[in-house]
């Protein structure tokens, strides 16, 4: 199984990206788990409506057995983080990596949802990724921070593999994104534009690859860079059943 981290600056949409990931994942028939590795102010279930009774902090934390966290959701499983402080002074990712791989050895693949930046959570995060996919605004500060990124996830042992350019609207005051690829020296992976009907999925607690198939294109184009098939345009029309909203 391989441990993809989606890390970038708060803000930058990191929660949105690894959920349709993982969602993209599962409709290929790929075994994916989400989990929150954002364990001081977590997001994962709260995106999904959720209010979990076990989460990674009781693994993390007490030793709990991690798969007792996994939470069925879609077409994956979740692990989220608490929704309280609890044991955020603890926060030792040191081990995650490890366990992730042999807890679900007969998954294809775990989804790490990191911390923002560059604190104790996201280097643990960096540490627990064999992959890292740096989620971009196309903003200078955005930008400098991506580059920090892929620097601490060499150092960490993980390989960025590309960037997501996320919320772009294609006006003159934004970096092109042809200039973010060559500024952080890494692929485009997908190119998400700024659409409304991301809040408007988000307060469906419905990802986006379900709500609108229309506008999920760079998902599925993500998901079969990250799972190393061939992507063919308007796969994901043959996968999404009809869904009105």
């Amino acid at each position: 199984m391989k441990t993809i981290g989606i890390v970038g600056k708060g803000g930058s949409g990191k929660t949105t990206t690894a959920i349709n990931l993982a969602c993209a994942l599962g409709l290929m028939n790929k075994k994916v788990t989400l989990i929150d590795l954002h364990m001081t102010t977590s997001h994962l279930a709260v995106e999904f409506g959720v209010i979990p009774q076990t989460t990674i902090n009781d693994h993390v934390v007490n030793g709990d057995r991690l798969e007792d966290a996994l939470h069925p959701q879609y077409n994956m499983f979740m692990i989220p983080s608490s929704l309280g402080m609890f044991g955020h002074e603890h926060v030792n990712l040191s081990k995650i990596k490890q366990n992730v791989k042999e807890t679900f050895d007969d998954f294809d693949f775990a989804i790490l949802d990191s911390a923002p930046g560059l604190g104790k959570e996201a280097i643990g995060a960096l540490g627990a990724s064999d992959e890292v996919i740096i989620v971009v605004n196309p903003t200078v500060a955005s930008i400098a921070d991506a580059i920090k990124l892929k620097h601490a996830a060499v150092r960490a042992g993980a390989n960025p593999i590309g960037i997501v350019v996320n919320r772009h609207v294609n006006k003159w005051f934004e970096v092109p994104v042809d200039q973010i690829s060559d500024l952080v020296e890494l692929p485009i992976l997908a190119s998400i534009k700024n659409d409304e009907d991301f809040l408007k999925s988000q307060a469906a607690r419905t990802p986006m690859v379900f709500y609108d198939r229309h506008k999920s294109e760079d998902f599925f184009k993500l998901a079969a860079t990250v799972a190393g098939t061939e992507y063919r345009k308007g796969l994901f029309q043959s996968l999404l059943p009809h869904h009105n909203h």
